[in-house]
């Protein structure tokens, strides 16, 4: 009996964490993502990531950068990810917080041009066949990553 009591003391006083990510998506590390089944060109798959209440993903450390590489290699599929140099050709930005790369993950020899032109291929995918970088023009189909911060609730109880 005096265990029971300490039991339900304790759980009265430390609050449970539980994971409050969407239905659907992974959690890692305190973020959630979300690999879509759809396809999008690059706009529509940022376009995408905030109406399910993201952004299209921003790799922030090596941690996140191999996790996410092994669910692209796991998945098959290829995916946009939220890198562009739009704005300035060659300084590559995450668009949605503006700053630039700080870890990188491109494929041997990328980015690179079409045909000479650089302007062609603004926008980023993460590759299916080794969960490395590629540069592409933002009017491809391709899959696309969305993330959010785990905002778990806390429950006292």
């Amino acid at each position: 009996m005096e265990s029971m009591r300490i039991i339900l003391i304790c759980g009265f006083f430390f609050p449970l964490a539980v994971p409050s990510c969407p239905n659907g998506w992974v959690t890692h590390n305190g973020n959630c993502y979300h690999f879509s089944h759809d396809v999008e060109d690059w706009t529509g798959a940022y376009t995408m990531c905030k109406i399910l209440g993201g952004q299209l993903l921003e790799l922030e450390d090596a941690t996140e950068s191999n996790f996410i590489s092994s669910q692209v290699n796991i998945s098959g599929k290829t995916y946009w990810i939220g890198l562009s140099d739009v704005n300035e050709e060659g300084t590559w930005v995450w668009m949605t917080s503006m700053t630039k790369l700080s870890v990188t993950n491109w494929s041997p020899g990328e980015p690179t041009a079409t045909n000479g032109n650089h302007d062609i291929e603004n926008c980023v995918v993460i590759y299916n066949k080794n969960g490395m970088w590629n540069d592409a023009s933002c009017a491809h189909m391709n899959f696309y990553i969305c993330e959010t911060s785990d905002e778990s609730s806390e429950i006292v109880g």
